[in-house]
């Protein structure tokens, strides 16, 4: 629970404390599977599936799947799309620093609209994740920031 005696301050995961770019996704999975239409794979990543996912409605294991049918593939390469969905992290400028001069005075919860597979990453790609003392993940709590509830 929060300590009354320090601020609390909640941060985003994508954006704030690492920047987001599923373009690195794309291009993975475009230069994995020629044959996938471009368009086709940007709606299914942006689309009810990835909620879905966000959500901890359906495993990312399954988004992989879809992306293979996609393109026509058999599941031989689900862990390979599944590498490519996990590295659309890079650091924010200067977050790090900042929650590091932040941690000591302000009790850290993290938020974010995510998978267990991005949060997996950024768990072991970030580790001054560790100063944050909750972690309100979609997945784990089976609502996005935007859902009523």
């Amino acid at each position: 629970m929060n300590d009354p005696r320090r601020p609390l301050l909640v941060l985003d995961l994508g954006n704030v404390v690492a920047d987001v770019h599923f373009e690195r996704f794309f291009a993975a999975v475009e230069a994995l599977l020629p044959g996938i239409e471009p368009e086709v794979l940007r709606e299914l990543v942006a689309g009810p599936l990835k909620s879905a996912v966000d959500r901890g409605q359906v495993s990312p294991e399954e988004l992989a799947r879809e992306v293979l049918e996609l393109a026509g593939q058999g599941p031989q390469e689900t862990q390979a799309i599944l590498r490519a969905w996990a590295d659309i992290f890079e650091p924010t400028r200067g977050a790090e620093a900042l929650i590091r001069e932040l941690a000591p005075q302000v009790e850290l919860w993290l938020l974010s609209d995510t998978d267990p597979v991005h949060a997996a990453r950024a768990r072991d790609d970030y580790g001054h994740l560790a100063l944050f003392g909750r972690f309100l993940l979609s997945f784990e709590r089976g609502l996005l920031k935007l859902d009523e509830g």
